[in-house]
């Protein structure tokens, strides 16, 4: 039977755990009387410290100051006496108000005292730099200090006031007492606080073992059913048998398990909401510790950085070894948030390098690390390249027609307007330049609407021929200038459907190139080839440098050079 108890011992400790339970919580409720016992000691403590032992002094000050007034009146009289005459005095005054007396002179030096005889008084240190004297004597009124005494050996309250002399000097009448009788008082009263700390502890024992053998059922089933929950799984809902007081726990606790099933779904939820939104946020956003690992990559950063979910936990500066991202981070560390932009050289699919400028911003999350977004401004840069170009050369073109308009006015104004045949030459060249000036007009207002938007291709049946041949009459003044030969050798029955401004445009870029970068006399060949049945391939060719790859993306705007 032996074994057999002892195996149902040892059964009952594992499976209920109600002695650790037991104790545990009555530890803890004990602790929390002790703590409140504590609180109520400290702030009687307190109370007798800043509220009673000031009200004793007080009243203490108060004693003094009205000895101090009937003593000064009875001694006035008695400064010309003998020292032996006045301490007798100051003695019988000191046992009517049991308070010490002493007088002393305008020098500083005692001349009498209720508690000193006559023949000690002449051994007394000089009393003109006690606080209490120097204070009477500077200010004329009262002065006050408390501090030990090293000729009576106790703490005391010094009270000074002004005492008339024969001479006409100020001597002090100084009042003092022991503080005795209200540290007396205090420690009375501290004693009487021990005795209830000590009552306290026993009742906080009882109360202790009674609260706690009370509730120790129900604290064990509610402690297994938190712990059910904390492991995340479902359970019936709580019900206690014996508390009361923790049936609204109980309650509450049911409630929370209803709650956070429900915050979990949600949770779910909302993650795959932001999941969704990090996938379709164009800019690309990625976060990082404290230790500045990775913690969350968005898709966009694979296209803007190159790096993805791959990374996640690596080091910033191994997964990104940019050192523009790396400087930006340090000031993101030091100043909680910084702002930047980084340049990074890509390769296109013809072979070509250009960059791609991106702003970085970071800003701090607190304890959490730091959120870094990158926005791609490429195209801004690059627009803006396009629009500092743009106004450049349509100054430079627009240079040209505007100076030779005035410098045909100008000269019909001094006289050539008198002599038809140069008058002629002038009208025409005015003429000339101002319908190239309508026309560079033209290109302004259509690049406008082509930049607003509101450009609309006029779509119709084109002989290539002839847009080629119309080319280069409009630029024949200029091939001229450098004995340019452009050749055209396109099919007279070439057609496509196209705009034919545009298309015109697009000849004129390449033609206006072509001999802009070739030898005087060269030539210039204009050909077609058909690559299927609706599109045709135009080439120009010349014995050029010809177009170097990072200035073909922008070929065709009007105004580019």
């Amino acid at each position: 039977m032996k074994p057999s108890g002892t195996a149902a011992h040892g059964s009952a400790d594992q499976s209920g755990n109600a002695p650790a339970l037991e104790l545990g919580f009555r530890t803890r409720l004990f602790f929390v009387y002790i703590l409140l016992m504590v609180f109520f000691a400290g702030s009687s403590v307190a109370w007798l410290e800043l509220s009673l032992r000031p009200l004793l002094d007080r009243q203490s000050i108060t004693v003094l100051e009205g000895a101090a007034q009937l003593a000064r009146a009875g001694v006035a009289h008695r400064i010309g006496v003998s020292p032996t005459i006045l301490s007798q005095e100051l003695r019988e005054l000191s046992l009517a108000s049991d308070l010490r007396l002493t007088v002393i002179t305008p020098d500083g030096q005692v001349m009498a005292d209720s508690d000193v005889s006559v023949e000690a008084i002449e051994a007394l240190d000089w009393h003109g730099d006690r606080p209490e004297v120097k204070a009477a004597l500077s200010t004329g009124m009262q002065g006050l200090s408390r501090r030990h005494s090293s000729t009576l050996d106790l703490d005391m309250v010094y009270l000074a006031v002004p005492l008339d002399w024969t001479d006409g000097r100020t001597g002090i009448l100084r009042v003092s007492s022991t503080t005795e009788r209200a540290d007396t008082a205090v420690m009375a009263l501290y004693r009487l606080l021990g005795v209830a700390l000590v009552g306290g502890l026993g009742v906080a024992l009882f109360m202790t073992w009674l609260a706690a053998s009370s509730m120790n059922h129900d604290l064990s089933v509610l402690l297994q059913h938190t712990t059910t929950l904390a492991r995340g799984e479902s359970t019936a809902p709580l019900k206690l048998q014996y508390s009361v007081e923790l049936a609204g726990l109980a309650g509450s606790i049911n409630q929370m398990a209803h709650e956070a099933q429900r915050s979990v779904r949600e949770l779910a939820e909302e993650r795959h909401r932001s999941s969704i939104v990090l996938q379709a946020v164009r800019d690309g956003l990625l976060s990082v510790d404290q230790d500045q690992r990775l913690t969350l990559v968005n898709p966009a950063c694979k296209e803007l950085l190159g790096i993805g979910m791959a990374d996640l936990g690596r080091q910033l500066e191994h997964a990104l070894p940019l050192p523009e991202l790396l400087e930006l981070m340090k000031i993101a560390v030091d100043a909680g948030s910084a702002t930047g932009e980084i340049t990074l050289a890509e390769n296109t699919e013809t072979g070509a390098t250009h960059d791609r400028v991106l702003r970085i911003h970071i800003s701090s999350e607190d304890d959490a690390g730091y959120v870094v977004s990158v926005h791609d401004i490429t195209r801004v840069r690059r627009l803006e390249t396009v629009r500092r170009d743009f106004v450049a050369n349509v100054s430079h073109e627009l240079r040209t027609p505007i100076s030779i308009v005035q410098a045909s006015a100008e000269a019909l104004q001094d006289g050539a307007i008198d002599q038809p045949k140069y008058a002629a030459m002038f009208l025409d060249a005015i003429l000339r330049n101002a319908v190239r000036l309508n026309l560079l007009v033209q290109d302004i207002l259509k690049l406008s609407r082509i930049e607003a938007g509101q450009n609309i291709l006029d779509l119709e049946t084109v002989s290539v021929a002839e847009v080629v041949s119309d080319v280069i009459q409009i630029l024949y003044t200029r091939s001229t200038e450098r004995n340019h030969i452009i050749i055209s050798t396109v099919d007279a029955n070439e057609a496509v459907v196209a705009d034919a401004g545009s298309l015109e445009q697009i000849l004129v870029n390449l033609l206006e190139n072509a001999m802009k970068y070739t030898d005087a006399g060269a030539k210039v060949r204009v050909s077609s080839i058909a690559v299927t049945e609706e599109r045709v391939r135009i080439l120009v060719a010349d014995n050029g440098p010809g177009i170097s790859i990072e200035h073909r993306p922008r070929l065709f705007e009007r105004f580019y050079r």
